[in-house]
């Protein structure tokens, strides 16, 4: 496969040579550096490269108005032509609200998105994590690995249109999964431990698998916690991120304005005065920062929640149109080539508390690690899952982990009940969350 700069030419050119009158063409490549693990010792390393790109046509005659999509890696010239006539086959085909192309010319952020000793030496960084990570699990003594992966993403991106939009972009990510389990007196229990992080420093492997192993070794003592039909729950980060990504994210989009799905109206009081909910798609350390997104649009902060009080939609090229509005750089290229009006980073305000201060603030309540599952209605919020992980909270002390029973409630609702932030605030995917401390949830065995 040819580097992305002799693709986009060659794609560029041959859609200028066949009079395509509306395009735009997307490419990345993606280098993938892993180690793999069993148990204590390093297995495997692997190093693999995949480049492809998407081009995007549309049918624009009277009144209709088409987008076909298609994505290919073929660098031959005889196959691009057979694609742009597939993609303006599709375009004929998948109607949609009409739209414009982003227009060169606008400012945009610059913001670094890849790590200059990642993209130096991205085997020496692996190499010098492996080595972290071995030493720290070694001195684990209560819990082993299985098995495990670590891997660092380099990748390069362009995207040029039809207007002489230009543009070049890159970022650098890592993934860490890595199951511990502890055993004792013929029990045996497992926390399967994953994350995405932006920078090689938000691994802290120090912390991250010491917590990891707590977590495994408390589950060999859980209790089905009983039942109570209004328990005050501490919500972690990372199940924020659950609750609130398919529900008050999405809910923030145009897509679901313009369908009259949302549950927000402009100026509504939707959460208490003290919540603020932020689309950051400039944040450090975010997954999904980047100076422009999937259409060519410069990304920005967007405030959506301020004090209590819904502000701002987000959207992208087609919504913005649908509403005679702006982009508000809110269209992400989707992994088959379509773009998703779709939020950026996630970022909710901190508190005025210590985690310990908000655990000692709790007279009756559970603190969740981890559901077996956390997926609310995408259309009404409510949700229902198992506790997999997590402990029994009495008189502001963990009294026992637990495992099983049902914990319910409504992304939305959970947002009017907040009795408490933390200070500290997790960096991780695409989100900065604090722990939440919130009533009103029902506990069923």
């Amino acid at each position: 496969m040819k580097d992305i700069d002799s693709i986009m030419e060659l794609l560029v050119d041959r859609l200028k040579a066949m009079e395509i009158p509306m395009w735009d063409v997307y490419s990345k490549t993606i280098d993938v550096h892993e180690n793999q693990f069993r148990n204590y010792d390093l297995e495997i390393t692997r190093y693999a490269v995949n480049t492809y790109y998407i081009i995007r046509t549309f049918y624009d005659k009277e009144d209709q108005f088409g987008v076909g999509v298609v994505k290919a890696n073929s660098p031959d010239p005889n196959h691009i032509d057979s694609y742009i006539k597939t993609s303006q086959k599709l375009a004929k085909l998948n109607v949609t609200s009409k739209f414009n192309l982003p227009q060169p010319g606008q400012s945009y952020p610059n913001i670094k998105t890849a790590e200059d000793k990642v993209i130096a030496d991205p085997e020496g960084v692996l190499q010098e994590k492996t080595e972290i990570l071995q030493n720290v699990v070694q001195d684990l003594k209560q819990v082993q690995p299985t098995f495990g992966k670590l891997r660092i993403y380099i990748s390069s991106k362009a995207l040029r249109n039809s207007e002489d939009l230009s543009l070049t972009g890159s970022r650098t990510s890592l993934y860490l999964e890595y199951p511990l389990k502890a055993e004792a007196a013929g029990k045996l229990a497992e926390f399967w431990g994953r994350c995405d992080v932006k920078n090689s420093n938000q691994l802290d492997l120090q912390n991250r698998l010491s917590h990891w192993a707590g977590i495994a070794t408390a589950s060999l003592h859980t209790k089905v916690p009983p039942a109570t039909k209004s328990i005050t729950v501490i919500f972690p980060p990372n199940v924020l991120r659950d609750a609130f990504f398919n529900t008050l994210g999405s809910h923030s989009t145009g897509r679901l304005l313009s369908e009259g799905i949302s549950k927000f109206k402009k100026g509504e009081k939707v959460a208490i005065d003290e919540f603020t909910l932020i689309d950051n798609g400039l944040m450090a350390g975010g997954i999904a920062v980047a100076n422009w997104d999937g259409e060519g649009n410069p990304q920005r902060v967007n405030q959506i929640i301020k004090d209590g009080i819904f502000e701002n939609f987000l959207f992208d090229q087609k919504y913005a149109a649908l509403k005679k509005t702006k982009s508000t750089g809110n269209g992400l290229r989707t992994a088959d080539g379509t773009i998703s009006n779709s939020f950026t980073n996630l970022e909710i305000n901190a508190g005025s508390e210590s985690l310990d201060e908000l655990i000692e603030s709790v007279k009756y309540g559970v603190m969740i690690e981890e559901f077996s599952w956390l997926n609310p209605s995408a259309v009404t919020g409510d949700f229902g899952s198992e506790i997999r992980n997590g402990y029994l909270i009495e008189n502001g002390k963990k009294k026992y982990s637990i495992k099983g029973g049902n914990l319910s409630g409504n992304a939305f609702e959970m947002i009017k009940a907040i009795e408490g932030a933390s200070k500290q605030r997790v960096i991780e995917e695409n989100y900065k969350f604090p722990y939440l401390k919130l009533s009103g949830l029902i506990l069923s065995s």
